[in-house]
């Protein structure tokens, strides 16, 4: 399954896993479209793993782990 594909199926999920899952979609598609910079979009998809994950997700380790490994995939295929 392709990430944007991951991150389509995460978007319909209730709670703080659809809110971050569409964050990243959005993110990587105006990566794609040239709207953002390769550093800006490295710096948003980190601080959305380093920081919205970790502080948001403290008492949700299976969404928290999922944000984690899906921002570093996505950043993997920059």
């Amino acid at each position: 399954m392709s990430v944007l594909n991951e991150l389509r199926s995460a978007m319909t999920e209730p709670g703080i896993k659809g809110a971050l899952a569409q964050q990243l979609h959005d993110i990587t598609e105006q990566y794609n479209d040239g709207i953002l910079t390769e550093a800006e979009f490295k710096d948003l998809v980190t601080q959305i793993g380093d920081v919205q994950a970790n502080d948001e997700l403290a008492q949700d380790e299976v969404t928290s782990r999922w944000v984690v490994n899906i921002t570093k995939v996505i950043l993997s295929a920059v």
